[in-house]
């Protein structure tokens, strides 16, 4: 049997390094993908069906180096937030730009780095933007707790984060957010509804 765990040591580290390789020749881009489908009510959510998160370490954005997300949202209610922002780590400031993404639609949104350095990126629903349907006159504790019959997210989701070189004009159905420098305001965009 060592053979054979060999084989799938010499076949791991071949793999990786074909994908390394790929990624700073600019023969792969893809470096994340996401789906899933949640709801939440109040504090309690519920993430369900296919959940895939297929996102692998920071990456190394130059200034003027961008990563793209392509994404395709359905959100009945709330909004997908598409956001980019160094590692906690190594944050100095709010420094996050983020698209919320509100209805039925898909495109991409091209984040472009201000300042090199490391960046991280993820997606996920939220009650921020979008449709609410909490009624006139709902408590703070019915909100909270979601006993108001209404939820605040509802949301399924696909993105696909890609290394997009150095940031181009906009194509037709891009949207381009710069990613804030350290100690400047956060920059947020609202798509859809």
């Amino acid at each position: 049997m060592p053979g054979k765990s060999l084989l799938i040591a010499a076949t791991l580290v071949g793999g990786v390094t074909f994908y390394l390789v790929g990624l700073s020749t600019g023969a792969v881009t893809l470096v994340g993908f996401e789906q899933r489908r949640s709801e939440g009510r109040g504090i309690v959510s519920d993430n369900s069906g296919l959940q895939t998160d297929f996102r692998f370490f920071p990456v190394w954005l130059p200034t003027g180096g961008a990563v793209r997300a392509d994404y395709e949202v359905d959100a009945e209610l709330g909004s997908v937030a598409v956001s980019v922002s160094p590692p906690l780590l190594l944050k100095t400031s709010l420094q996050t730009a983020t698209a919320y993404v509100a209805g039925r639609r898909s495109g991409s949104i091209v984040f472009v780095a201000r300042e090199a350095g490391w960046y991280r990126f993820w997606s996920d629903a939220t009650p921020i933007f979008g449709r609410r349907c909490h009624a006139p006159g709902a408590s703070m504790v019915d909100i909270i707790t979601g006993s108001d019959g209404c939820s605040s997210y509802k949301a399924r989701y696909k993105v696909a984060w890609h290394l997009a070189g150095r940031a181009e004009p906009a194509a037709a159905g891009h949207v381009t957010i710069p990613i804030p420098a350290p100690n400047e305001k956060l920059a947020t965009v609202r798509i859809g509804e």
